[in-house]
């Protein structure tokens, strides 16, 4: 299957932006976006937070698999979603939360997209090692495995150089 890119969606195409909702949730949690392709379904809600002290604003997407809603979670389809809506040189994170702030209410994931330009200060540094001269790479006896890329869900070179250089 070849990756969709994500599109979005005019505010009147969805109850979630068209304004029929309001009043139905807390203010706030109203997302400026809809994003969709043939299996995602995503909401935005731009400069999300702070929400604790010290926090910084971020972009808050809640990602849904349609048209099923069921539990799948790929993390390459992720990094997809967040490439197309946010940027390909912004890094975003899932939170695992405390019990005493777990949400679980539907099979639905939440991205959390910093600021551009920011680094988080968690995670691997250094060269990026994907693979990209050996299509077909297999590991060693003992070491991890890794699927081939699907069609459309690894952005080229050119693209990873482009947007290094200019910070998006």
């Amino acid at each position: 299957m070849t990756w969709q890119p994500m599109r979005r969606l005019p505010k009147s195409a969805h109850p979630l932006t068209d304004g029929s909702l309001v009043g139905r949730y807390p203010e706030g949690t109203y997302p400026d976006e809809v994003w969709t392709n043939d299996l995602y379904e995503v909401s935005v809600i731009r400069e999300f937070g702070p929400s604790a002290p010290g926090g910084w604003v971020t972009d808050y997407l809640t990602i849904k698999r349609m048209p099923d809603k069921s539990a799948i979670h790929d993390w390459r389809h992720f990094q997809m979603i967040k490439n197309d809506i946010c940027g390909f040189e912004r890094e975003g994170f899932e939170l695992y939360p405390a019990e005493s702030r777990l949400v679980d209410e539907a099979n639905q994931y939440h991205l959390f997209v910093a600021p551009a330009g920011m680094t988080l200060p968690v995670g691997m540094f250094g060269p990026r090692n994907v693979n990209d001269d050996l299509p077909d790479a297999r590991p060693a006896p003992g070491q991890g495995r890794q699927r081939e890329f699907e069609p459309g869900t690894r952005v080229p070179k050119s693209k990873r150089r482009e947007a290094r250089k200019r910070g998006s």
